[in-house]
């Protein structure tokens, strides 16, 4: 369900060097930047975890206007959140409906992409786009689901169908990124020049609390 070929995976925490939130956004904000730049690099994506890394996140879904059996508790799917880049960065196939924008950001109502797993089983028989769920409670905030994506493997290579679901990094926004550089040339020649760049964004002072 994605491409790992030619991408190099950088993982970072600027919290724990003391950035705050806005620091560490204008950080991630320069440094994406910065790879886009170096020759090579075709683009790069964001994302909270990596498909079959060892970081996962999870949460219970309830769906809207359906009511909670209270021996059955809601399923617990699993998620990341990415930015607006990463599904053309690890090639994850958009099946219907639209990406994710810049303008998917705090201010703007909450919206997710779901994989086809989680929107057939979820949505027997009907189409997902416009659907909305939560990941509180039964009574909301809910979550508008605006595109499908194909499915991949996510947490584990013998799960064939793993329901999944996507949401904006923008609204969901964690200090603990990975950077996904996809390049025409091997990633392991690009790791110097990343570490390089990343401590020349440190050194620009763009995300670091004084």
């Amino acid at each position: 369900g994605f491409d790992p070929d030619n991408v190099l995976n950088v993982t970072l925490d600027p919290s724990e060097v003391g950035y705050d939130a806005a620091h560490t956004d204008a950080f991630f904000r320069d440094l994406k930047a910065r790879f886009a730049a170096l020759p090579g690099v075709e683009s790069v994506g964001e994302t909270t975890s990596v498909p079959l890394g060892i970081v996962n996140a999870g949460a219970m879904v309830y769906l809207e206007g359906r009511q909670v059996d209270p021996t059955h508790p809601a399923p617990i799917i699993m998620s990341e959140r990415v930015d607006p880049e990463f599904f053309s960065t690890l090639r994850v196939p958009l099946l219907r409906g639209r990406g994710f924008t810049k303008q998917d950001d705090q201010h703007a109502p909450l919206v997710a992409i779901v994989n086809q797993a989680m929107a057939s089983d979820m949505w027997p028989g009907q189409d997902a786009i416009g659907k909305r769920f939560s990941v509180k409670d039964a009574e909301g905030p809910f979550i508008e689901v605006v595109g499908v994506a194909g499915d991949g493997r996510y947490t584990f290579m013998g799960y064939e169908h793993e329901r999944f679901f996507y949401q904006p990094i923008e609204q969901n926004q964690s200090p603990y990124r990975t950077l996904q550089l996809r390049s025409s040339v091997p990633p392991d020649t690009l790791a110097a020049e990343a570490q390089a760049q990343i401590r020349a964004a440190q050194r620009n002072g763009r995300g670091r609390q004084d």
